[in-house]
């Protein structure tokens, strides 16, 4: 029996938006004309031959990978990906593919990086006919809401560099210029505020860093007046320690503040004379330093942002190194990753992070990137979302990050002023 030759054209144009993924989309059934001219079992056959391993987009530039592949020996597919959109990302050719299956189905399914994607399909032959299909997925991480402005009233915030959220769902946010903390609701509605300026028991300093720890704790980084402050949720202050130098229970720049399941005090002690985090335990009595200053395993250029996981692992975000340090609970360097650049797994100011509950760890960077990347806790990348803006779902300086128990995720978008709020 002699096989009818095929010649299909497979055109997608994705937008992409960062780390959105389609989850599943499907498009409509085809005329039966092309089923007419095409047998399941030849779009079974069909193998795809990647002819770019990958492809990466920079701004104002058109990147097009072409793959082809053999339908029985007589006929060619050839889809074509351009992309003209302008934020940075790369993606592999085998999120480019469509596979046999999905040839078949007339389906595109999870390509990496797509939030929206249109495909046409045209056939020719003894008959002819055109199908045209837009699926939409959802976003692998949606925006859920927002809140904050610049100034100094109830909700309004000057320079908001990190937050915490307690075990309740509060989510609590140093606002550095205005020397204090407030506190707010899941869903962003004001509850109180404390700290005015100042260097007594009850003032603030261009307060920073701040963590919840599982007892009902806030810790406050009061950066200006070199000390870590204890609170109750309601912001009655519990007691606190530091003073500025290089000795144990010192500081020189004190930056992120994190604490484990023990109530253990983890602070990150910038500058060249300290470079360290410095281990406390829950009534700030000294225990060990892990790290120091240099580029080397274990040492830090320029230290902001830490956290720790359920296992007791550190991860330190080491800025001026471009890279993420992992540690163990006994303060052992167990392994890094990161370099500078935009790409996947590439830092530019890399300032907050965060150990969620299924062991993920989410990056915020600064710089050219504006984004939030999330990693698996060995350090493999999984996606990333964000690029500069003011809109839903775009940042302007991430710095803080954190997540509740359900894994949302709540960053502090600094020069936006507000607080950004995404799902799992």
């Amino acid at each position: 029996m002699k096989k009818i030759a095929l010649f299909f054209a497979v055109t997608v144009f994705l937008t992409v938006a960062s780390c959105e993924k389609l989850r599943q989309p499907t498009a409509p059934s085809l005329d039966a004309a092309i089923f007419a001219t095409q047998t399941m079992a030849e779009a079974q056959t069909m193998t795809a031959t990647n002819l770019t391993p990958v492809f990466s987009r920079t701004p104002s530039r058109t990147n097009t990978m072409t793959n082809t592949a053999i339908i029985d020996n007589t006929a060619t597919a050839t889809r074509t990906i351009t992309d003209t959109n302008t934020p940075d990302i790369t993606m592999t050719a085998a999120a480019a593919n469509m596979t046999a299956t999905e040839q078949a189905n007339r389906t595109l399914t999870a390509v990496a990086g797509s939030q929206t994607a249109t495909f046409t399909v045209t056939s020719s032959g003894t008959a002819t006919a055109t199908s045209t299909a837009t699926a939409t997925g959802t976003p692998i991480h949606p925006f859920i809401r927002k809140w904050g402005s610049l100034g100094t009233g109830i909700g309004q915030f000057d320079y908001n560099y990190c937050l915490a959220v307690d075990t309740a769902g509060y989510v609590y946010v140093t606002d550095n210029k205005n020397h204090r903390v407030q506190k707010f609701d899941s869903n962003g509605g004001y509850i109180m505020q404390w700290g005015t300026y100042g260097t007594g028991p009850a003032n603030m300093r261009y307060p920073i860093g701040i963590a919840a720890d599982n007892s009902g704790h806030i810790y406050v980084v009061d950066s200006g007046n070199y000390r870590i402050i204890k609170y109750d949720t309601s912001g009655n202050t519990l007691t606190s320690w530091g003073s500025s130098g290089s000795l144990t229970g010192q500081f020189q720049y004190p930056q992120g503040i994190a604490t484990d399941l023990s109530g253990n005090v983890y602070v990150a002690d910038p500058g060249n004379a300290n470079s360290r985090i410095q281990v406390f335990d829950p009534a700030g009595n000294f225990l060990r330093i892990i790290g120091s200053y240099g580029s080397g395993d274990g040492q830090y250029v320029d230290l902001f942002g830490l956290d720790v996981d359920a296992s007791g692992n550190v991860y330190v975000v080491d800025s001026g190194a471009n890279r993420v340090e992992m540690f163990d609970s006994s303060g052992n360097y167990v392994l890094q990753w990161g370099s500078l650049g935009t790409g996947p797994g590439q830092f530019q100011q890399a300032h907050g992070i965060a150990a969620a509950p299924n062991g993920h760890i989410y990056v915020t960077a600064q710089g050219f990137n504006n984004r939030v990347q999330e990693f698996d806790a060995a350090g493999n990348f999984i996606c990333q979302w964000g690029t500069y803006g003011t809109t839903d779902g775009k940042f302007a300086n991430p710095w803080g990050i954190d997540t509740d128990s359900a894994g949302n995720i709540y960053v502090a978008d600094v020069s936006n002023e507000r607080v950004q709020k995404f799902a799992p």
